[in-house]
Protein backbone atom coordinates (compact mmCIF):
# COMPACT_ATOMS: atom_id res chain seq x y z
CA UNK A 1 0.00 0.00 0.00
CA UNK A 2 3.14 2.25 1.11
CA UNK A 3 4.26 1.81 -2.37
CA UNK A 4 1.15 2.52 -4.59
CA UNK A 5 0.93 5.91 -2.46
CA UNK A 6 4.37 7.10 -3.33
CA UNK A 7 4.03 6.00 -7.53
CA UNK A 8 0.59 7.91 -7.03
CA UNK A 9 2.68 10.99 -5.25
CA UNK A 10 5.64 11.08 -7.81
CA UNK A 11 3.02 10.54 -10.85
CA UNK A 12 1.82 13.86 -9.66
CA UNK A 13 4.86 15.49 -9.46
CA UNK A 14 6.62 14.21 -12.73
CA UNK A 15 4.08 14.76 -15.19
CA UNK A 16 3.58 18.50 -14.55
CA UNK A 17 7.33 18.86 -14.43
CA UNK A 18 7.24 16.66 -18.19
CA UNK A 19 4.73 19.23 -19.47
CA UNK A 20 6.75 22.17 -18.66
CA UNK A 21 9.09 20.74 -20.01
CA UNK A 22 7.72 20.53 -23.40
CA UNK A 23 6.94 24.24 -23.38
CA UNK A 24 10.53 25.38 -22.17
CA UNK A 25 11.94 23.20 -24.81
CA UNK A 26 9.95 24.22 -27.70
CA UNK A 27 10.48 28.17 -26.76
CA UNK A 28 14.33 27.23 -27.09
CA UNK A 29 13.69 25.21 -29.96
CA UNK A 30 11.83 28.51 -31.74
CA UNK A 31 14.21 31.00 -30.31
CA UNK A 32 17.25 28.99 -32.17
CA UNK A 33 14.60 28.69 -35.20
CA UNK A 34 14.58 25.40 -35.21
CA UNK A 35 10.97 25.13 -35.83
CA UNK A 36 10.48 21.54 -36.73
CA UNK A 37 11.45 20.47 -33.64
CA UNK A 38 9.54 23.64 -31.90
CA UNK A 39 6.64 22.26 -33.89
CA UNK A 40 6.81 18.60 -32.11
CA UNK A 41 7.45 19.76 -28.27
CA UNK A 42 4.43 22.18 -28.57
CA UNK A 43 2.63 19.36 -30.07
CA UNK A 44 2.96 17.26 -27.30
CA UNK A 45 2.76 20.28 -24.78
CA UNK A 46 -0.80 20.95 -25.83
CA UNK A 47 -1.31 17.53 -25.46
CA UNK A 48 -1.07 17.28 -22.37
CA UNK A 49 -1.88 20.84 -21.29
CA UNK A 50 -4.51 22.05 -23.78
CA UNK A 51 -5.60 24.95 -22.05
CA UNK A 52 -1.92 26.89 -22.17
CA UNK A 53 -2.91 29.25 -24.95
CA UNK A 54 0.66 30.82 -25.41
CA UNK A 55 1.48 26.91 -26.55
CA UNK A 56 -1.26 27.25 -29.27
CA UNK A 57 0.28 30.41 -30.26
CA UNK A 58 3.83 29.77 -30.73
CA UNK A 59 2.47 26.39 -32.53
CA UNK A 60 0.72 28.89 -34.74
CA UNK A 61 3.40 30.40 -34.95
CA UNK A 62 6.50 27.45 -35.88
CA UNK A 63 3.43 25.80 -38.61
CA UNK A 64 3.15 29.36 -39.95
CA UNK A 65 7.38 29.41 -39.87
CA UNK A 66 7.10 26.01 -42.05
CA UNK A 67 4.73 27.22 -44.28
CA UNK A 68 2.41 24.28 -42.53
CA UNK A 69 -0.42 27.40 -42.94
CA UNK A 70 -3.58 24.77 -42.10
CA UNK A 71 -1.87 23.90 -38.91
CA UNK A 72 -0.92 27.51 -38.22
CA UNK A 73 -4.47 28.49 -38.66
CA UNK A 74 -6.21 25.66 -36.89
CA UNK A 75 -3.31 26.14 -33.80
CA UNK A 76 -4.39 29.51 -33.80
CA UNK A 77 -8.28 29.01 -33.59
CA UNK A 78 -7.62 26.65 -29.89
Amino acid sequence: MKRFLLVVLLAGTVLPLAAAGYYDQALSYYKFRNFDKAREALSKEVEVNPSNGMAWYFLGEACKSINDFQAAEDAYRK
